[in-house]
């Protein structure tokens, strides 16, 4: 049996060390769509195509379409295509543009009512799934909601005030998007 002086010393260092892996475990969880997409990123310019007709169906709110353009050197050149009210003109860089910018958008204040600013914040969930061997978006998807603000001082002031906590729900679906490619092919 080990010696209670051991043991003392041994139960802190092993709680010390699960909590160090833990933090560790988040930090790098966090840091993984990032080095994906970096990843990705490298893959699509070791090997760039320099003319391509991308097709694409895109979700935005409730509204789905679809669109085929022919892109040379990164830039859309025409519209083969499109059932979308307003082209998207997408081409390989943009998506990985827009994707980028999902992933940097800042969270904003959102009234929970009146004089209570800050109650909510918008929250950006931010997805994409990679080609593993040419390294463009098969698809991405980028979700806005609200939730608490609890590091706002407006949102302790509703909770004292109300006697509840604020309803952060999002009322629309306008900045929802989900983007699939239906086909890269190359064109000479």
């Amino acid at each position: 049996m080990l010696d209670r002086r051991v043991m003392r010393w041994l139960i802190p260092v092993a709680a010390l060390g699960l909590i160090a892996c833990g933090l560790l475990g988040a930090a790098t969880w966090q840091a993984l769509p990032a080095v994906r997409h970096e990843a990705a990123v490298r893959r699509w310019q070791a090997a760039p195509l320099s003319h391509y007709r991308l097709a694409t169906r895109e979700r935005v709110a409730s509204r789905t379409c679809t669109q085929e353009v022919e892109v040379v050197r990164e830039q859309v050149v025409r519209i083969v295509s499109s059932t979308c009210r307003r082209a998207t003109r997408w081409s390989v860089t943009a998506m990985f543009e827009r994707i980028e910018r999902g992933w940097n958008a800042a969270a904003e204040c959102v009234p929970a009512g009146q004089g209570y600013g800050c109650a909510c914040q918008t929250s950006f969930e931010q997805r994409a799934v990679y080609d593993a061997a040419r390294g463009y978006p098969l698809s991405f998807s980028s979700v806005q909601t609200w939730r608490e603000n609890w590091t706002s001082l407006d949102y302790w002031r509703y909770i004292w005030a109300q006697r509840q906590r604020p309803d952060c729900v999002y009322g629309g679906e306008e900045y929802n998007r989900i983007v699939n490619v239906t086909g890269l092919t190359p064109l000479p």
